[in-house]
């Protein structure tokens, strides 16, 4: 089969190969992320309901915030990825999946050195408790 005959740049009846850009060279085989305009229009999307929720009343007040229905929906979302993991082939994990792949990776595991510091942070929090006369349970 030969490629298709396209007119332009190249002359008249020149194939498409000869006139189509060549890939670059220097990116060859490296990652690159995908557009961040979708997860962009996403985080504002969220972020404007959020807020109308809050301006509406439905989410926290100015006596308790984060009040309201908050814990409702966080309590409630909650289950629904508890049950969409434990339902691999339901609709609900098909619809929190999205979710956890970003999740994945926007996290990774702490260095050694956030480790040294997380440990010695608990350690000192546990001789401030016993100081204080209690006792520090990590369950």
């Amino acid at each position: 089969m030969e490629a298709a005959r396209v007119p332009g740049p190249g002359g008249a009846g020149a194939r498409e190969a000869d006139v189509s850009p060549a890939a670059d060279p220097t990116r060859a085989g490296t990652w690159s992320p995908a557009d961040p305009g979708p997860l962009g229009l996403a985080g504002f999307a969220g972020t404007t309901f959020v807020l109308s929720m809050i301006n509406t009343g439905l989410v926290g007040t100015h006596l308790v915030p984060g009040g309201g229905l908050l814990p409702l929906v966080a309590g409630v979302s909650y289950e629904l990825v508890r049950y969409a993991a434990k339902h691999q082939a339901s609709l609900m994990a098909l619809l929190t999946r999205p979710g956890l792949w970003l999740q994945r990776i926007t996290t990774q595991p702490p260095s050694n050195s956030q480790a040294e510091v997380a440990i010695y942070a608990l350690e000192h929090a546990m001789e401030l408790e016993k100081a204080q006369g209690g006792e520090l349970v990590i369950a």
